[in-house]
Parts: C-alpha cells; structure tokens; sequence
C-alpha cells in the first residue's frame, strides 16, 4: 500500500504555514510575534513529522510489533500515573495531570479520553481475538480493566460518545467480516459493561461524585451549563468561520479573537473541526478532513483484501479507534493527542504496506512458477 496521504499532508502543511500570514496581513490581531509563529507552526509539524519518519524507518513487522508494545507501555504508565494522582499518592502538576488527577499527561480530560478510546480496540482484540502468548493476553487484560478506569476517572462525556461509537463499529466489523457471532459479541458487551461498573465501584468516592454530576442533567440549569460553554464557544468559532470562510483568519487565532471581539466565553474551541473552519477556513478544513478520509479508506481496502490473520485484527482495531476519535474531536481539540494518533497511524500504515508487498511477491511467485510449468 503506497503512502499516498502524503501529498495531503504537504497541503496542509502549506496551508497552516501560509496561515501565518493571513493572520499578519488581516490586520485583526495587534503585536504578532513572528517567532512563536514559527514555533507554532513547528508544534503542528512535529506529530507529522513522526509519522513521516517512523512510516519510512519501520521496516519490518517485527519493528511494527515493538512500536504497538512501547505504546501500550504508554498507556499503561499514563494511567497508572492517574491512579496515584487521584488516590494522593502522587502530587500533580496542571501541565502532566490536569483537572485534579482526571487526565494524565493531557491539558483535558476530552482529549486524554478520546486517546485512551483510540487504543481500546487494540487491547480488546488482544484480550479476546489475537492468537497471541498468555503473557500479551493477560497484559492486554489488565490494560482494558484499567483503560476503563481511566475513562471512568476522566469522566468526559465526549469520551464516553466516542467510546459507543468505537464499540459499534468495532462490533459491527466483527459479525460482518463473520469474526465472532451474535451470541458472542452478547457476552463481549455484557463483560465490557460489567468491567466498566467494575471500573466505577472500585473508584475513589470524589471520583463517583464527580461522575455522577457531570452526567447528571439535572445538576446544570441549562445547555450551555450542561456542556460547559461549549455551545456558546462553539457559536464563536462559527461567527469567525462565516466572516472569513475561505481562508480563515490564521492559525492558533480562535481564542485571541474571542477575546478580542468581546465574545462572552472565550476559550480553546473544544471541537477541533471548527477550529479548523475558523482558523483556516474551507481550504484547510478540506485539506484536513482528507486526509482522515484517506487513511480510512486505505486501512479498510487493506482490511478487506488481507489474508493475514494478525493484519486483519489489526485493521479492524484500528478502524474501530479511529472512528471514535473522529468523534471525539466533536467536542474537545486534538493537541498533544496527535503525536500518539500520528505514531499509531504510522505503524499500521507500514505494517499494512507489508502485508500488501508480502501479498504481491506471493503472487508474482505464482505466476511465475505457472508459467515455468509444462502444459
């Protein structure tokens, strides 16, 4: 499979560095630094420099394999380092433990759940569908009662949309590619619904409180209480995108223009395609949705033509994640999440090339030892 999101990521690339001076040359923002310019844009680069590098370095599946394990050992850490904090053991700071221990290494808790969702699917499959050593399946075991436990501590209500929505497609895949029938996938969602009351009970009582208020209607007076400005901001991001649709009005320009402009509820926009309308209008919001419509497409084509047994759990993991993130950034920016969804993104793409190069010189031995064969 060629990596063919490239030339889409060159684009927007382009885009976001040609933002730098429509926000320069809108004149709606006094006293720009061109320096913290170049470094933003150098912040957006970075996850897609990742990939780049790990996409073109990874050269064996082998490799690929031990990139998912540093990842789940990742994930582990960031969750375990969430368990210390809200139990005391461990102080926090705001910049690694935000939101009083309910996200780990992420400024919010929507974005630390939207992650934790992205990689689920992997450490489910490997609980129940990879043929696999005990020891991977029981680590893939552990990590989804406390990768439940982390959504639980979290409490973000974007986090549990997009968990729904990965599970659906997840399961879905897996009674249409006939992977596992009515009956279990009953069991696999009654299990999952047990662990994550499991994962509630065993919470610490400011946790359950926490939860309960969040989720809880009745405790806000209104929508916008409910969803904590979110709509109102949301109305923000799409006043800046109708006054400048083309081209937007520049990167990182949402919350200073909020400001700027008076607008009530000032903040990130907690809905990262609207930042992107906003920020660098309909060009960049193009550029930006296809290059997540690629990538879905390749995975899924690989998905359906692979013979690999190990590939196919893999995609459909992968795809299953995903879409849950997808969703996920609805409600809440993607920032530093980018750097885990780009090295994932990365590792499958390869192994996926792999499997397709492996596919093409199995045929091609084919062929050839058919026609070197006597009629």
């Amino acid at each position: 499979m060629p990596n063919n999101i490239n030339i889409l990521l060159i684009l927007m690339g382009l885009v976001v560095l040609m933002s730098i001076f429509v926000k320069i040359l809108r004149y709606e923002i006094p006293n720009i630094n061109i320096m913290n310019e170049v470094l933003g844009f150098k912040a957006w680069l970075n996850p897609v420099l990742l990939f780049f590098i790990l996409f073109n370095i990874v050269d064996d599946e082998e490799t690929c394999n031990q990139v998912l394990l540093g990842l789940y050992f990742l994930f582990l850490a960031l969750i375990l380092t969430q368990l210390l904090a809200i139990l005391g053991i461990i102080g926090y700071k705001a910049e690694l433990i935000a939101k009083h221990g309910r996200a780990s290494g992420f400024g919010a808790t929507g974005e630390y759940a939207i992650t934790l969702v992205l990689f689920f699917p992997f450490v489910l499959s490997g609980s129940v569908l990879m043929k696999r050593s005990n020891l991977f399946k029981t680590g893939c075991i552990t990590l989804v009662f406390l990768i439940f436990v982390g959504l639980v501590i979290a409490g973000s209500r974007n986090g549990a949309v997009a968990f729904l929505c990965s599970m659906l497609v997840y399961l879905l895949i897996l009674k249409r590619k006939k992977i596992m029938g009515l009956l279990p996938i009953i069991f696999l969602i009654i299990t999952m619904i047990v662990l994550g009351t499991a994962a509630f009970v065993v919470s610490p009582s400011s946790v359950k409180t926490v939860v309960s208020e969040r989720f809880d209607p009745s405790t806000s007076e209104d929508v916008k209480s409910y969803t904590s400005g979110r709509t109102e901001l949301w109305k923000n991001g799409w006043k800046l995108f109708v006054d400048s649709p083309l081209i937007g009005h520049g990167r990182n320009s949402f919350m200073i223009l909020s400001q700027l402009r008076g607008y009530r509820y000032c903040g990130a926009p907690h809905n990262e395609y609207l930042r992107c309308l906003a920020e660098h209008g309909l060009i960049g919001f193009i550029a930006f949705f296809l290059i997540f419509v690629k990538i879905f497409q390749n995975i899924w084509q690989s998905l359906e033509t692979t013979t690999n047994s190990w590939g196919k759990q893999l995609y459909i993991s992968y795809i299953a994640g995903f879409c849950g993130y997808m969703v996920g950034m609805f409600a809440t920016n993607a920032g530093p999440s980018l750097v885990i969804f780009w090295i994932y993104t990365a590792v499958i793409y390869k192994y996926a090339q792999l499997d397709m190069d492996k596919k093409e010189i199995s045929v091609g031995k084919s062929e050839t030892v058919a026609t070197l064969s006597p009629v």
